[in-house]
């Protein structure tokens, strides 16, 4: 007990004997565990790049579009940045500096290659830091717009059907030019396949039953002047009537000649009461003829087509036209109609 009265003895004449010491003492010491306290509840705010979004508006199809945005570091802590990536092959980024300080700016240059026709797409750009486990995002808007009408799919194939079955609808997207709001239609046979425009630019193209059997090819044209473009339609319409192959074809050679080309016309099973006609061939497909149907008396019928003189070789293209065989079927008409190409 005397030591312990001796120590808090010298501790009082200390203590009274400096006051002014022993007050700092005990100012310091509660700033040093409030800036503890400060730095503990408000961290400092990791860096993060803004803006988070830019936009490239309308861009044409086949072109590269480069948009250069600037960019600020507005957190609290130095920025570096790690790598930069984006969510298609179609964007490229690069950032001007690699070290932003608090508040600092520098250009973030974004490059899209539009490939394809796109709609109010949003892609990304992510900016890694180090340090910092999530990236910043960079939101990239665009629109790709074709330089003419273009339609998806550029092939309408009915594939087989039967002529029970028709009609018979597809339906196809349309896309416009920037500079082009509407659009017309039309079918090089409007009584084989009847086409419509919806609000929505969509195309119905409908294979109508107006006899015709066989392989049917018809061009659809959309649109007028230099931004339209045509699309095939094609269907093959099961009837009483088939042709083996089931369409004249041709390949021209150095000199143009060709060899002429027979089909056999077959009735299908349970078929009797098929009348064949005489063959008409197509008027806008002058390279060819005809030049004799032979009978026989097994319900098959020959058509012959050959080449009219000289072709010049075709190296870029195909020529189409058709054979029409008319026939009775009770008290039905129709037409096989055998398509003929020449390329």
């Amino acid at each position: 007990m005397a030591t312990l009265s001796i120590c808090l003895e010298q501790g009082n004449e200390t203590i009274n004997r400096y006051p002014l010491i022993a007050t700092c003492l005990i100012v310091f010491v509660v700033a040093i565990f409030a800036g503890i306290h400060h730095s503990a509840s408000n961290p400092p705010v990791p860096g993060t790049l803004t803006p988070s979004a830019v936009d490239f508006g309308n861009v044409k199809l086949g072109t590269t579009e480069e948009l250069r945005v600037e960019v600020r570091n507005n957190g609290s802590q130095e920025l570096r940045v790690a790598r930069i990536s984006t969510d298609c092959g179609c964007l490229r980024a690069t950032l001007d500096s690699k070290v932003l300080r608090p508040g600092e700016a520098s250009w973030l240059s974004i490059s899209l290659s539009a490939t394809r026709i796109a709609d109010d797409v949003a892609q990304a750009v992510f900016v890694f830091t180090e340090g910092v486990l999530n990236p910043s995002i960079v939101s990239v808007r665009y629109s790709v717009k074709p330089n003419q009408v273009v339609v998806r799919p550029s092939h309408f194939s009915m594939g087989r059907v039967n002529q029970a079955d028709l009609p018979l609808s597809r339906l196809a997207e349309v896309a416009l030019p920037e500079n082009v709001s509407t659009f017309s239609v039309q079918s090089s046979a409007p009584s084989t396949f009847e086409c419509t425009t919806n609000d929505d630019n969509r195309v119905s193209v409908t294979l109508m039953n107006n006899g015709i059997t066989g392989g049917i090819r018809e061009t659809i044209q959309l649109g007028s002047g230099s931004e339209s473009t045509s699309v095939l339609a094609t269907a093959y319409v099961i009837g009483p009537l088939y042709a083996t192959p089931s369409m004249f074809s041709f390949a021209t050679d150095d000199s143009g000649s060709m060899q002429p080309v027979t089909v056999d016309i077959n009735m299908r099973k349970g078929e009797s009461d098929v009348r064949i006609g005489e063959p008409k061939l197509s008027s806008n497909f002058s390279e060819a003829f005809l030049t004799s149907r032979v009978p026989s008396g097994s319900g098959t019928a020959k058509v012959l087509v050959q080449a009219r003189g000289q072709v010049a070789r075709l190296t870029t293209s195909r020529e189409f036209g058709y054979v029409d065989v008319e026939y009775t079927n009770g008290e039905d008409e129709g037409v096989l109609r055998i398509p003929i190409e020449l390329y």
